[in-house]
């Protein structure tokens, strides 16, 4: 299988998501105030300064930043996961869960493992490269539908066909190509993704839309933290656990933690940067990365 041609994303002069879109219930007004106000001050709305007028938005360079600054740890010390790690193994050696001591585990992982949300982000690149792919793709999935998007961007003409042949076509179009852990990861969670949702939520190709693929979107970016995070401070979870199923709940529990704080970040990052120029959307995926681990890190860290 192989894609007919690239694609750098549609045009940025539609909405990158539907107008009706909303952020999920969950997520207060005020949490994404100061994210948006200090990152993207050319695009969110503003009292305009009455001497200077504002910039377009295709004339500002978009510069994500951290909501708070990150923890200086040395990158190469031995010791910045022994915390964190020591934490996990002891949440894997309980017969119960302790949301709180997960809470704490993951936060201390990006704070004092990773040096904060703005390195932990970084760290992401080439998953936040895949991402912004995405974000390409689910733009001209809004503009054109799916079976338009998948033509321009090379999957192909997939008139007719049902969600279990354009599987294989839609998780080849975004591996990336190499064989490091990086990008090891970042393949393994898109085909996961891929397969996920051919088995609960693809039944009719003629329903794929914006939001599919929205959904799809947060389900890769909280998997490949996931994997990150198990093979920094999590592989000794099977070893140690008192049995398989216990190691496969605390997973779940690490997984369920991530995704809630990845769907938080999502979607007002897409509605931040919905008129975003084609060719800096890979820095949407890499702010997608940075606000989800920015929110990893705020978890509580006292009970």
């Amino acid at each position: 299988m192989g894609t007919s041609k690239s694609f750098a994303g549609s045009s940025g002069a539609n909405p990158l998501l539907p107008s009706w879109l909303q952020p999920p219930p969950d997520l207060l007004p005020g949490d994404i105030l100061p994210l948006l106000s200090v990152t993207l001050p050319a695009i969110v709305p503003s009292v305009p300064n009455q001497t200077q007028p504002p910039l377009p938005a295709e004339q500002v360079e978009v510069q994500p930043q951290p909501a708070t600054p990150p923890i200086e740890v040395p990158p190469d010390s031995p010791t910045r996961y022994t915390g964190p790690r020591r934490k996990i193994n002891t949440i894997a050696r309980g017969a119960s869960s302790n949301h709180f001591k997960l809470q704490k585990a993951t936060s201390d992982y990006v704070r004092k493992g990773l040096g904060g949300a703005n390195r932990a982000g970084s760290r992401m690149a080439v998953s936040a490269k895949t991402a912004g792919k995405l974000v390409g793709f689910i733009r001209s999935v809004n503009e054109r539908g799916f079976v338009e998007a998948a033509r321009d961007f090379g999957i192909g003409d997939v008139t007719g066909k049902t969600p279990q042949e354009i599987g294989p076509l839609l998780a080849e179009a975004f591996l990336e190509r190499g064989g490091s852990i990086d990008e090891g990861i970042s393949n393994r969670a898109w085909v996961e993704t891929v397969v996920e949702a051919i088995e609960t939520d693809l039944t009719d190709i003629n329903a794929i839309n914006a939001e599919t693929m929205i959904v799809m979107l947060e389900n890769y970016v909280t998997r490949t933290i996931e994997l990150r995070l198990l093979q920094d401070i999590g592989a000794k979870i099977l070893q140690i656990s008192r049995d398989a199923a216990r190691a496969n709940q605390v997973k779940r529990e690490i997984h369920q933690l991530i995704r809630g704080e990845v769907r938080r970040a999502v979607r007002p990052v897409l509605q931040a940067t919905q008129r975003i120029e084609k060719k800096k959307l890979s820095s949407v995926g890499l702010r997608v990365y940075r606000q989800s681990f920015e929110y990893l890190q705020q978890l509580p860290i006292e009970e």
